[in-house]
C-alpha cells in the first residue's frame, strides 16, 4: 500500500513539474516556418493570417493553433545570425491575448521585413512585443533556423524564406524510413547468401 502511494505521488509530482515548465503534461514538438507550414508532433498543421488577439486593434498576424496543447504565454526574441539584431519574435498566447501569468494554445510568428516581404509572418513587430513574460533570446543558425526549448517542449522555427529549408512532411519522412529499412534488409539478405 505504501509503495502504491509513493508511485501515485511521484507520478503526480512529475505531471505538475511538466505543466509548470512546459505548459503541457506531454512533451510537445512543433516545427514551423514563416509561410504557415508546420508539423505538430508528426501531424501537419497550417498557420493562417488572422486577427492578433494580443495586440490592440487586432492586426493580422501569422497564427498557429496548437489545439488542445497548452503552453506558458509570453514572447521569445529571435536574433539574426552573427548579430544582436532582432530577426523574429514568437509569441505564445490564448484567444484573450494574455501575455503573462497563464497558458494558451496559440503560437504567433512575427518577422521583420528586411528585403523580400512575401512570407505570411512578414507583418513586422507589434508595438507591445516583449511586454509580457519573455523567453530567450535565441539566435538563428546560418541557414535561418532556430530552436527554442521550454521545459519539455521543443519549438523549431524556420525563419529564412530564401534558404532555411522547409518543414518536412510526415509522409516524406516515413517513406525515407521505409527505404532505409528496405536497404538494410537487402544488405542482410546478400550477406547471408555470400
Amino acid at each position: 500500500m505504501v509503495s502504491l502511494w509513493r508511485l501515485a505521488t511521484t507520478v503526480g509530482a512529475a505531471a505538475v513539474f511538466a505543466l509548470v515548465l512546459g505548459g503541457s503534461a506531454n512533451a510537445l514538438t512543433i516545427t514551423f516556418d514563416e509561410n504557415g507550414n508546420g508539423v505538430l508532433d508528426g501531424v501537419p498543421i497550417k498557420g493562417v493570417l488572422a486577427p492578433d488577439p494580443s495586440v490592440p486593434g487586432h492586426p493580422l498576424a501569422l497564427i498557429y493553433n496548437l489545439g488542445d496543447n497548452l503552453v506558458g504565454v509570453g514572447d521569445v526574441n529571435v536574433l539574426e545570425f552573427g548579430s544582436d539584431q532582432n530577426s523574429d519574435w514568437i509569441r505564445f498566447t490564448n484567444a484573450d491575448g494574455i501575455l503573462s501569468g497563464g497558458s494558451g494554445n496559440l503560437l504567433i510568428f512575427y518577422s521583420a521585413c528586411a528585403e523580400v516581404c512575401s512570407a505570411l509572418a512578414d507583418t513586422g513587430f507589434p508595438s507591445n512585443v516583449g511586454s509580457g513574460t519573455n523567453g530567450g533570446p535565441v539566435t538563428e543558425s546560418a541557414n535561418g533556423t532556430f530552436q527554442f526549448i521550454a521545459g519539455f517542449n521543443t519549438y523549431n522555427g524556420i525563419s529564412d524564406e530564401s534558404g532555411g529549408g522547409s518543414v518536412p512532411e510526415p509522409l516524406t519522412l516515413s517513406m525515407f524510413g521505409v527505404g532505409l529499412a528496405g536497404a538494410a534488409a537487402l544488405r542482410r539478405r546478400r550477406a547471408k547468401a555470400a
